[in-house]
């Protein structure tokens, strides 16, 4: 993998964006993520994006504040109750949705322009989310649903598109590690941990590709 240069991050970063924080991560980014990530679609200013992993909706609230006004975020969870159909990590279990979490974007202007899908993305058929400017990957951290999530990435991005994965940790979710490193001799992958904070972001820009 490619590490961000200063030059390039010129090209790819806001300066000026806007940033919801939070106390704690408990399974969101880090605040020196969620900055990264608001720089990077700040600055893409995509018309239409994806999520897999809505959570509790923070990072969503991220992308759809940095968007241009009138572009549409769809975020993907699964359903209250729901069962993976793929192996999912121990981990992570605590924070599959076994209660009605409130979202942060909930009750704000933005709320309208922000569509929540309640599905498992094993069944998702991406032919009725093409042409995605800006794709967001932090859904189940196994294997095999990192896997998963990324091919229907790749199906849904848009030409000169990006696709931004969380968790590249080896110690953390292997799996997600073991499938980005299975992807980088592939595809031309960007680590964007020297970018601000350290951080466990990894990115795909599609114009960047040889």
């Amino acid at each position: 993998m490619d590490f961000i240069s200063e030059s390039l991050a010129e090209c790819i970063l806001a300066k000026s964006y806007s940033v919801l924080c939070h106390g704690r991560t408990n399974g969101n980014p880090s605040t020196g993520e969620l900055s990264v990530i608001s720089s990077l679609v700040a600055k893409a200013k995509p018309a239409r994006a994806f999520e897999f992993g809505t959570f509790n909706g923070l990072t969503a609230m991220n992308i759809a504040m940095n968007q241009k006004e009138k572009s549409i975020l769809y975020t993907l969870n699964l359903s209250l109750g729901e069962k993976p159909l793929f192996s999912t990590v121990d981990e992570e279990r605590k924070y599959f949705p076994r209660f009605d979490r409130k979202s942060y974007f909930l009750g704000t202007p933005l709320e309208g322009r922000i569509i929540q899908i309640s599905q498992d993305s094993a069944l998702l058929d991406t032919s009725k989310y093409k042409e995605m400017d800006f794709v967001f990957v932090d859904g189940a951290h196994s294997y095999e649903y990192c896997l998963n999530d990324s091919q229907k990435a790749f199906e849904m991005i848009s030409p000169g598109g990006i696709i931004v994965w969380h968790d590249y940790d080896k110690d953390a979710w292997p799996g997600v590690s073991r499938y980005l490193d299975e992807l980088a001799p592939k595809r031309r992958l960007f680590r964007l941990c020297t970018i601000g904070s350290p951080n466990s972001l990894v990115a795909f820009f599609e114009r960047f590709q040889s």
